[in-house]
């Protein structure tokens, strides 16, 4: 299990590390209409953090 953490984040630097040596560059996100979170987003993330304290627990 933590091997498996460990390759994940040193995947994720080499990621972030070459996007960055490349010059990647994302696309500027605009923001169009009502600006307010729908009920959805909010059950969403709810339930995100809910999985997240769980897997914390178990580990």
């Amino acid at each position: 299990m933590a091997f498996s953490v460990m390759a994940l984040l040193s995947t994720l630097f080499l990621g972030a590390t070459l996007a960055h040596e490349l010059d990647l560059r994302l696309p500027e996100l605009t923001q169009t209409g009502d600006s307010s979170l729908p009920p959805q987003s909010i059950n969403t993330l709810g339930a995100t953090a809910l999985v997240a304290a769980i897997v914390i627990c178990l580990l």
